[in-house]
């Protein structure tokens, strides 16, 4: 067996090994940008699984392993069950083997459609239902994107049962109404040195310079520029290289944000964003106190990648463009949805009073930020360190927007949160509180309501 086929194999091992211990993080890093990106993984298949491997096939630039997936038997004495055969594809990115599973997946979701398709015609509706019940069992055990109704759960918000998916029908690529053109950005050199030389690659470091202008109503940066490429970003390289997924890091922008409490550091596909009000002390964060907090958890948002953003473009909002409440439902909650499911490793169902939002315009920009993804990146940090619930116990996520105080909490697999879209980073929550939620410890108000209410006008004046 040749070393090319030799290192294809050992990935390929190590992804099944991992599955063994149930290590969806492990599983992850064996499987191509391709499955990833499209939602082909959806969480490890029982541990006690067992893969029996055939003789590898070299076609280059790929190699074909033979895979029988063996289910264990009822007793010790008997023998166990093939629940399918597969042809594992691998492939080379970035010199590294990788598994393709979205392809090789595909015969066989290609032939199971095609199976139920001619059951329902032969044998009438009751049949095909019966078929479909089939697939969704064997889908399951494969670790696939069943839906179902687990418990048969009913929203609080609506009194409609909850809908459990895998959310598989997530948009893919972004339409041009969801994209704006970024501005031109200014290159901060002693900033993306310290970056670049802390992850040992290049990094660049770029600057919205006339957003951040504009906040003092100033047109010369002469007088920014050396605070801007220095003390504002001192520490940030160390802290995003404590972050595992540093490497997958494209560039980092600088942006204005408009009010101190909408303060943000976030992802636009692999762009970590960080956005700050230089007016005020708590407009921006420090590098001893928070960069090293702030940033580790939401670069492990990268994990699981969202759909790359065109060159010179953005998704993320501003004052005056973004997503309505009913584009954030439509489009970007699935896409959030589908990675989340992807690292609960099952179905989740997302609760949410659409029609008791305030704005239509204002929230779903609020949303977009403060909504999903810190839910994403906390529960990507906790993959990551082999923390995450068990596989399926994170069952629902509830999103509300709270008119009093914020609060969080993780009880019989219903993430609850209940947040002040309206006073940004101060009224919800940051990856890395996520993270003691998801571990058992919730967030209760710090306040009485009336104390949250003079907090919430203090913060609109600011």
């Amino acid at each position: 067996m040749s070393s090319h086929v030799n290192g294809a194999m050992a990935v390929l091992r190590r992804f099944v090994d991992a599955n063994a211990a149930q290590d969806v993080a492990g599983m992850m890093k064996c499987l191509s940008k391709s499955t990833l990106e499209s939602g082909g993984f959806s969480g490890p298949m029982p541990g006690e699984f067992r893969f029996e491997f055939g003789e590898p096939e070299e076609q280059a630039p790929s190699v074909f392993i033979p895979m029988t997936v063996l289910a264990p038997g009822e007793t010790p004495d008997t023998p166990p069950t093939p629940v399918m055969a597969m042809r594992c594809i691998m492939v080379q990115e970035e010199g590294e083997w990788k598994f393709d599973l979205a392809s090789t997946m595909q015969p066989q979701v290609e032939a199971m459609e095609s199976a139920m398709m001619d059951a329902m015609q032969q044998v009438g509706t009751a049949m095909g239902e019966a078929m479909g019940a089939m697939g969704a069992a064997v889908g399951e055990a494969l670790g696939g994107t069943t839906g179902g109704e687990p418990g048969g759960e009913i929203s609080p918000f609506t009194g409609e049962p909850l809908e459990f998916r895998c959310w598989e029908d997530a948009p893919g690529g972004y339409e041009a109404e969801e994209l704006r053109e970024l501005p031109e950005m200014t290159l901060l050199e002693i900033t993306t040195r310290q970056v670049s030389d802390a992850l040992g690659r290049e990094v660049p470091v770029v600057a919205d310079v006339k957003s951040l202008m504009d906040l003092f109503g100033e047109t010369d940066p002469t007088k920014l520029m050396p605070w801007l490429d220095g003390e504002f970003t001192a520490g940030l390289g160390q802290a995003i290289a404590l972050s595992p997924f540093a490497d997958r890091l494209r560039r980092v922008r600088i942006e204005a944000s408009l009010e101190w409490q909408f303060r943000e550091m976030l992802l636009d596909g692999t762009e970590l964003v960080y956005r700050a009000d230089l007016r005020a002390d708590d407009g921006w964060y420090r590098f001893r106190d928070e960069l090293p907090t702030v940033i580790p958890p939401v670069l492990a948002g990268l994990m699981v990648p969202e759909p790359e953003v065109p060159e010179g473009f953005t998704t993320l909002p501003t004052q005056s463009w973004g997503p309505t409440i009913t584009q954030f439902r439509e489009r970007l909650a699935p896409r959030l949805m589908q990675r989340i499911s992807t690292l609960a490793a099952g179905p989740v169902a997302l609760d949410v009073p659409w029609g008791s939002m305030i704005n239509e315009d204002t929230d779903g920009k609020r949303l977009q930020a403060w909504g999903l993804f810190p839910v994403l990146a906390a529960l990507s940090t906790l993959v990551s360190t082999g923390e995450a619930p068990p596989p399926g116990e994170l069952r629902v996520i509830r999103l509300e927007d709270s008119l009093c105080d914020r609060r969080a909490s993780f009880v019989d697999g219903v993430l609850h949160l209940e947040m002040l879209l309206r006073q940004g980073e101060q009224g919800c929550f940051r990856p890395h509180e996520l993270v003691g939620v998801l571990k058992g410890t919730p967030i209760e108000p710090t306040g009485s309501p009336s104390e949250s209410e003079a907090g919430s006008d203090e913060a609109s004046g600011g």
